[in-house]
């Protein structure tokens, strides 16, 4: 039936949204791995600096034999400098990658919650026409059967009798149909 299918195709855009929501997790945990490795990438970094630091100082006590040294000493630190800003700024954009991450998530678990509402309704509207099937049937064999006694009685108290009770059905055949 069309509501089977309907909860069929449900059930299948739940499992679609569970590996999705398991994907986006997956991508949150790299990139806070990533923001770890950029922490220990900034330490280095800041060690490098404070070592070029002591040698600029060593090369200014060495005179003219550490002029050389100097020069490297200052490129050692204008690096490490570069370093500290590059990681800064991919940390930065990992933050705002968690961020937009952790709203998606967020909107899969919304749409998950809904596709679940939708199939508990499919199942209602199942359970319902089968109900609806079955008291048709009845009110089908009801009718049958009236038919059928008016077929077979001739009298006018029987005409009455039967009258009274195709009333009732329509009235129960109402009372379904408003449901």
């Amino acid at each position: 039936t069309a509501a089977t299918e309907a909860a069929s195709v449900g059930s299948q855009a739940s499992g679609m949204i569970k590996s999705a929501a398991a994907a986006f997790e997956s991508l949150n945990a790299a990139s806070h791995e990533i923001s770890r490795v950029t922490e220990v990438i900034r330490k280095i970094a800041s060690q490098t600096h404070l070592l070029a630091l002591n040698a600029t100082i060593e090369a200014s006590r060495a005179g003219d034999a550490g002029k050389g040294f100097a020069v490297v000493a200052e490129e050692v630190k204008v690096l490490a400098r570069q370093v500290t800003k590059a990681s800064t700024e991919i940390d930065a954009r990992i933050g705002a990658t968690q961020k937009q991450v952790d709203s998606v998530e967020k909107v899969f678990g919304g749409l998950k919650q809904f596709i679940e509402q939708i199939g508990a309704m499919q199942t209602s509207i199942a359970a319902a026409v089968g109900q609806e099937g079955a008291a048709t049937e009845k009110i089908g064999a009801s009718i049958q059967e009236t038919v059928v006694q008016l077929n077979g009685s001739a009298t006018h108290g029987g005409v009455r009798h039967m009258a009274q009770s195709l009333a009732t059905m329509a009235c129960q055949l109402e009372a379904l149909c408003s449901k």
